[in-house]
């Protein structure tokens, strides 16, 4: 669902199509930052106005607080028939979108809770044995060689046999398990 809104220099929508009235109500003569943000003055902040100045095309995301409905909006600037420029406003709901990514990041929040409170190591590894993400007990039993990036053979080696490495039988397994 696109919304569309021809909004003039003082804030005034003087178009809107059928989907902003679904979303908004009635728009034509209403102040912009009245309809869609509840305000009784324009926002400090107006992305879409700044290209009146630049007349560079806008690009941000807003909340409409009253539906609790995220928007993706491209403004464009918009001459009218006596050349006065305008702002072109098109909205995307972005909602879903908003409400799988803030579910997924409770999610991720929750089980690197778990991950973290655990009483013993943790660690993803890729296919080439490289560390992708550790938990800090990880961390703890490993040092400072445990990152990111780090290679799980390079820290099996350090920590089972030292830094000489001399005699270690940890050589033999990992070139046995290759």
């Amino acid at each position: 669902p696109t919304y569309a809104l021809l909004i003039d220099r003082d804030y005034t929508i003087r178009f809107s199509n059928g989907v902003a009235r679904q979303f908004f109500g009635q728009c034509e003569g209403k102040k912009c930052y009245a309809l869609l943000h509840g305000r009784n003055r324009p926002c400090i902040s107006c992305p879409p106005f700044g290209l009146l100045t630049d007349k560079a095309t806008k690009v941000h995301e807003w909340l409409n607080v009253r539906s609790n409905t995220a928007f993706r909006s491209h403004s464009y600037p918009f001459a009218d028939r006596d050349g006065g420029l305008m702002v072109l406003q098109i909205g995307i709901n972005i909602t879903a979108g908003v409400r799988a990514r803030h579910a997924l990041d409770l999610s991720e929040q929750r089980y690197r809770g778990i991950a973290e409170n655990l009483t013993w190591g943790l660690a993803l590894v890729d296919t080439k044995k490289t560390l992708i993400t550790l938990n800090s007990k990880m961390e703890q039993w490993f040092g400072p060689q445990a990152v990111k990036g780090a290679l799980v053979d390079d820290l099996l080696q350090h920590k089972c046999c030292g830094d000489d490495g001399a005699g270690c039988l940890l050589d033999s397994v990992l070139t046995e398990k290759e």
